[in-house]
């Protein structure tokens, strides 16, 4: 089991329905190193949440040690250093991501398997665009 799932489990369950879309994108995204920084601002995304209940002090304090564990384990990743930089990835992500389901979308036949891609896709931006809320207004 990886430390998301870990964390994962922890969920408190007033935020089980909303959080767990951020996890299953953390997840998919922690498996290339390359792309670790949107696993860590989606786990950004998961701690300002939970803050907002300010009741699970255990749970958010687990989502911060990974955070930390995260940075000091990528000391020269600009993407995660700079809140700018990280902002910008995760909004060329999402602009990819559409261009993608766009040209999906226009294809007159798709096959099961396609479909399921799209709506990944779909899943996906609809998260990161979540995540752009730990960026500010």
């Amino acid at each position: 089991m990886s430390a998301i799932d870990t964390i994962a489990s922890q969920v408190p369950q007033e935020l089980r329905v909303k959080l767990m879309q951020h996890f299953g994108i953390a997840k998919e995204y922690e498996k290339n190193p390359e792309t670790i920084s949107i696993t860590y601002y989606c786990l950004m995304y998961i701690a300002h949440e939970a803050l907002k209940l300010q009741k699970e002090k255990q749970f958010v304090s687990n989502v911060l040690d990974y955070l930390e564990t995260t940075k000091r384990n990528n000391p020269n990743d600009e993407i995660i250093r700079s809140l700018a930089t990280g902002q910008e990835t995760i909004e060329e992500l999402i602009t990819l991501l559409v261009g993608e389901t766009n040209e999906a979308e226009n294809e007159e036949v798709k096959t099961a398997e396609e479909l399921r891609l799209l709506m990944r896709k779909h899943y996906t931006v609809g998260g990161l665009t979540d995540v752009l809320s730990v960026f500010g207004p």
